[in-house]
């Protein structure tokens, strides 16, 4: 007897700043995703109206941002863990290593899953290392990220590094997830 294996639709990548996300299975109840997400990466703090968001962590670790009602938690999870995000919470994963996760979405009280069912408050990203990082160029720690970006704004320096003040607002800017870096 043999067993015969329906051929599921291989659905394209759907490439991100932070990773890639892939859909395994969509029907009208359920929504199953594989996403890598880099180390340091980081999604929208977004929230979905019906639909539910189960995390299960195959490998890495990611941290789960939980909004609610102006109260903020965080959870850890690593290879095995599962997390349940119901509608109308905000949250954000961020990848504490380079982590493999299934996603898993389902709309409440019998309604039909809506892949569009997401409200975003920002972007997501990549979080860089808050090192004194080697570069060729001055930093004016008196104007914005944005100016420094000018060529004519810039200037050679002799010792090759960025001085650590400004590495220090440079990275808290960069690593600021509400887009403080003037849309970049």
């Amino acid at each position: 007897m043999s067993i015969k294996i329906p051929k599921v639709p291989l659905y394209a990548k759907n490439i991100k700043f932070w990773g890639w996300v892939q859909s395994i299975a969509i029907t009208d109840a359920i929504h199953v995703a594989h996403a890598y997400v880099k180390s340091g990466g980081f999604s929208s703090k977004h929230k979905h109206e019906v639909n539910y968001n189960r995390f299960h962590i195959v490998s890495g670790k990611l941290r789960i941002d939980i909004y609610r009602n102006d109260n903020e938690e965080t959870v850890d999870l690593v290879s095995g863990d599962t997390l349940d995000i119901e509608p109308q919470v905000w949250h954000r994963m961020t990848a504490l290593e380079d982590t493999h996760v299934i996603e898993i979405y389902w709309a409440t009280d019998g309604q039909s899953i809506n892949a569009e069912d997401i409200v975003r408050e920002d972007n997501g990203g990549v979080k860089v290392p808050c090192v004194n990082i080697p570069t060729m160029w001055s930093i004016d720690i008196n104007k914005t990220f944005k100016e420094q970006l000018k060529q004519s704004d810039i200037s050679p320096r002799t010792d090759n590094q960025i001085p650590e003040e400004m590495a220090k607002v440079w990275c808290d800017q960069i690593n600021n997830p509400k887009g403080s870096v003037d849309g970049y």
